[in-house]
């Protein structure tokens, strides 16, 4: 990203917001002191999908990671598809599991298709509980859509004998609430 474009896009940016953005990318300020900033500044979720869009942008996963985090401070729909970007471009096990977290909440029938095409990565050492995978199975039961049960079904055939229970049981689970 150029210089001019990343002024553009900050020109956007609430100031406090930016101001607060800056120095973390600065290194004056750590992460948590960051989310205190924040905390006092009423809604900055247009701001910081703008400034997860710069990380992506130029790569930094270590601040991305720590952006992706503060979406549960704000946890609106309007983050569901830079989430299925990173599912399906931006692979970066620092915040994959967060990401898949955030789809059970943000519940947002957009994204069925790139949980999963997600539902068979594996992180090896990093994820030996395949935490990830058994999340975006709950996101998918959370949908309930009929895309999202065919996930569901795909996901009851994983590799992965966690994943694969997971899914069964929600798979069960639905099959039975159908009886009663």
């Amino acid at each position: 990203m150029t210089m001019l474009q990343s002024l553009r896009l900050q020109a956007s940016m609430n100031n406090a917001f930016q101001i607060s953005y800056e120095r973390l990318l600065a290194g004056k300020i750590g992460h948590l002191e960051f989310v205190e900033k924040l905390k006092g500044i009423g809604d900055f979720s247009d701001d910081l999908l703008i400034a997860i869009h710069e990380q992506i942008k130029s790569g930094n996963h270590e601040i991305l990671s720590w952006l992706v985090h503060l979406i549960h401070l704000v946890n609106s729909p309007k983050f569901a598809m830079v989430l299925s970007e990173l599912l399906d471009n931006h692979r970066d096990d620092g915040y994959m599991e967060e990401v898949a977290t955030l789809m059970v909440e943000i519940k947002d029938p957009r994204t069925v298709p790139s949980i999963i095409r997600a539902l068979d990565l594996d992180f090896g050492a990093a994820d030996c509980d395949h935490h990830f995978n058994r999340w975006l199975v709950k996101a998918l039961d959370r949908m309930g859509t009929p895309e999202a049960l065919e996930g569901l079904s795909l996901a009851a055939q994983s590799p992965f004998d966690l994943v694969r229970k997971e899914a069964e049981k929600c798979l069960n689970r639905r099959s039975d609430d159908q009886v009663l």
